[in-house]
């Protein structure tokens, strides 16, 4: 499955699962919600070595056509 790096564009907005780095932040996965265009925030405990996996994409209310 194809996880994301800190700094890369959010391909879509959706929820995902954040993966820390074991060796440098001891807290376990969890989900946040993430929106199309921003970038991947760096964590305040790994740096540059957290991930970022998509679980559920959805559309952001701003990107609809109905809502827009």
């Amino acid at each position: 499955m194809t996880t994301h790096r800190k700094g890369s564009l959010v391909p879509e907005s959706g929820i995902y699962e954040v993966i820390h780095d074991k060796n440098k932040h001891d807290v376990q996965k969890h989900e946040v919600t993430c929106i199309k265009g921003r970038r991947f925030p760096p964590c305040r405990g790994c740096g540059e070595d957290v991930q970022f996996r998509p679980i559920r994409i959805a559309i952001h209310i701003e990107d609809h056509p109905h809502f827009s």
